[in-house]
């Protein structure tokens, strides 16, 4: 696995606590932020090329689960699978639970499928949207997020793609022998892989309703097999155009938007710690989709 040089982000994150004041405000904020190809002002350089209506809301599960996708798929995550090769040659074995969502994903891109039926089959529209993709340039990845021991499925683009080789398409992970979906990306609202030298993983989730509203957050994959908040950093203009800059941890519910239980923060901080995630974010090595049935 490719790594980029790790920031010290921890310690930005620390000052980030010490410098930020109270509120004070009652204003809620509405409407859920999604990404853009935009960085919210110039203090922070988040390059993301622009994208396309379908958008999901940031950091929030989909908890779309894939029962009518898998073939009687009752056994753990360990049993039913099958065999493969990576691009080195070495066999992977493919969960049971995984490989309907494989298959679909390898149908939407030989069949050209359109955006609207990726976004109804709950697949990542950046590859329909922007697709002339062949089975050689998506690939998945088998990673262990939270550290159990049994691996989840991410599928992305190859190294060589200049606009999203970076980014996660799509991730699952087993629940009940049946898999369940993580995150997915769409144009507005992207997800990615932060793995640092000491072995911490988080997923990094950047989303925008436009300049005036823009988002990052960071989530950690607990035992729960869910995504859990670690830290958020928020500009948002239509609610406090003087000072948009905001700051949230754990326990702050990404899904109300209550802008008035975040900490204010000053901006340059806040591009300090974004930019200290970005320099960390890193690609698995994805095996071709064009490798499945072999």
């Amino acid at each position: 696995m490719k790594r980029k040089g790790l920031t010290v982000w921890m310690a930005v994150m620390v000052a980030g606590m010490l410098t930020a004041c109270a509120s004070g405000q009652d204003q809620a904020a509405a409407g859920d932020a999604q990404l853009t190809g935009e960085a919210a002002t110039p203090t922070i350089s988040v390059e993301i090329t622009a994208g396309n209506d379908d958008i999901a809301t940031p950091g929030q599960e989909t908890g779309n689960g894939t029962e009518d996708d898998v073939e009687n798929s009752t056994d753990a995550a360990t049993d039913a699978t099958e065999m493969n090769t990576d691009s080195a040659g070495d066999q992977i074995q493919i969960p049971e639970a995984y490989r309907a969502i494989l298959e679909k994903y390898l149908a939407m891109i030989t069949e050209k499928w359109d955006n609207g039926r990726a976004f109804d089959e709950d697949l990542c529209t950046i590859i329909s949207e922007y697709g002339e993709y062949t089975p050689e340039q998506i690939g998945y990845c088998l990673y262990d997020l939270n550290g159990d021991g049994e691996p989840e499925l991410l599928i992305g683009p190859d190294a060589e793609d200049e606009y999203f080789g970076d980014m996660i398409y799509d991730a699952y992970t087993i629940r009940d022998g049946q898999a369940q979906q993580l995150f997915v990306s769409h144009a507005r609202n992207r997800y990615y892989l932060i793995e640092d030298e000491a072995g911490a993983v988080l997923i990094a989730n950047e989303g925008s309703n436009g300049a005036a509203s823009s988002c990052w957050f960071y989530y950690n994959m607990q035992d729960d097999q869910k995504l859990h908040l670690v830290q958020g950093i928020i500009y948002d203009e239509s609610y406090d155009a003087e000072n948009p800059w905001f700051s949230v941890y754990d326990g702050w519910a990404v899904e109300l938007w209550d802008l008035s239980q975040a900490e204010p923060m000053d901006s340059g901080l806040a591009s300090d710690i974004v930019d200290a995630y970005t320099a960390s974010y890193t690609s698995p090595e994805w095996t071709a989709l064009s490798t499945i049935g072999e």
